[in-house]
């Protein structure tokens, strides 16, 4: 036996990939392809890597008279981990001239959500409005209706949403605060929507030295947006399984120091809250004062399992979950007698978030979007300090604000884009 007593647990590369086939390492192009990914470095958990030993009974002679036993399948195992939330880098936006960038934490929202849409931005032309943004010549097939967008005005970008695209002239809301910038940016986003039908699996390759490494094979995780108190840093939890792996051992993966492909970890502060009505939301009008936020999309990966393998009984995923609610939350804001009117009115909502770094056409944005809300229960009383504030829990539904809308996208219960 050779023991190793100078491994450092938290010293290690992590890569990650969506696989072709399920519980089999990938190997082609991106996404298809290890991208590494960095994890908090003290946040990393597996738990399992077990196969059974089953004993074997048979009688002997003797009293004790035994057989050693025989293997039979792998135990699905667990595995727990953080990053953090980050932005897009520059050279990654996507602006008129820009394409899709192969980010590790697309790898990410591709799995949480299901549903993406990336593509190049353009550029505003003439007779744009607030609420009406026309795009260059042949540019408005690249925008997808129902995800954000960033809109140049006056030297700074401010997200809205596509509502109805035609040819090249985007009706938008909420509405801009004034008349995009002729020949500025439209920039386009990284967004994701819940699929309707999700069911994608991961493989993930853990090196800590040359000598002791391993891969996870048909994995899967379930994704929550942590929200901490503002101005510290915002964090992504995944709650994941797996049902194969490969044994630790030299694999001849890479042990190379990675080089980030997303921009720094982003703190909470910064921020826009707009708590309003789906059509008439303003981005100046409908801004809320608020303490914390808490929001979670509904997953559950269902394991489809079958006795074909020799290995494991596992042949994929399927996310089936969405009821009662697919997505619920909290807020903890101000008091205001017109939340317990909307509640026994069933009135409602849209709440929409987005954190800025940075400033100029450079800027950067995560933005989430719950566009159909309604509260879940009374609004609860609670102390902000020494003042009077609410707890408001609330459920969202479909979205149904977009005329003749069928996609994920247009659907969707919660975007999450990139900005």
């Amino acid at each position: 036996m050779a023991q190793t007593h100078t491994v450092i647990a938290r010293n290690r590369r992590t890569e990650i990939a969506e696989e072709t086939t399920f519980g089999t390492a990938p190997s082609g192009s991106w996404p298809e392809a290890f991208d590494p990914l960095q994890l908090i470095h003290d946040d990393l958990v597996v738990d399992g890597m077990e196969q059974e030993v089953l004993e074997v009974l048979d009688a002997h002679v003797r009293r004790q008279g035994s057989y050693d036993g025989v293997l039979g399948l792998k135990k699905p195992s667990t595995w727990k981990a953080n990053v953090y939330l980050k932005g897009v880098p520059t050279a990654s936006q996507l602006t008129t001239g820009g394409s899709a960038a192969q980010l590790s934490h697309r790898i990410l929202f591709r799995h949480m959500f299901g549903a993406e849409a990336v593509a190049a931005g353009s550029t505003t032309q003439t007779l744009s409005t607030t609420t009406s943004v026309i795009v260059a010549g042949g540019h408005g097939s690249r925008f997808t209706r129902g995800t954000w967008i960033l809109v140049e005005v006056a030297g700074e970008m401010e997200p809205t949403m596509v509502e109805a695209i035609s040819t090249d002239t985007l009706t938008v809301a909420p509405a801009l605060s004034a008349t995009p910038t002729t020949g500025g940016q439209v920039r386009n986003s990284y967004s994701y929507s819940p699929a309707d039908a999700k069911s994608r699996s991961l493989a993930l390759r853990h090196s800590f030295t040359s000598a002791i490494q391993y891969q996870l094979l048909g994995a899967c995780f379930s994704g929550k947006f942590n929200f901490p108190e503002f101005g510290k840093l915002l964090t992504l939890a995944l709650e994941g399984k797996c049902v194969d792996w490969t044994a630790p051992g030299s694999l001849s993966y890479s042990v190379a120091a990675v080089t980030d492909d997303m921009a720094a970890p982003i703190a909470y502060k910064d921020i826009t809250l707009l708590l309003g009505d789906r059509v008439t939301l303003s981005r100046t009008g409908d801004r809320l004062p608020y303490k914390a936020l808490a929001l979670d999309l509904a997953q559950n990966n269902e394991m489809i399992e079958d006795g074909t393998s020799s290995a494991q009984t596992v042949r994929g995923y399927l996310d089936t979950a969405g009821r009662a609610y697919p997505v619920t939350g909290m807020v903890t804001t101000s008091v205001d007698l017109a939340h317990f009117t909307s509640l026994s009115a069933r009135t409602a909502q849209r709440l929409v978030q987005w954190i800025k770094v940075g400033t100029g056409t450079t800027a950067t944005f995560l933005l989430w979007d719950v566009p159909r809300l309604f509260q879940a229960k009374a609004p609860k009383a609670t102390k902000i300090g020494e003042r009077l504030g609410i707890e408001m829990a609330f459920h969202a539904v479909p979205d149904t604000g977009i005329s003749g809308g069928s996609s994920d996208h247009d659907l969707a219960p919660l975007r999450f884009a990139m900005l």
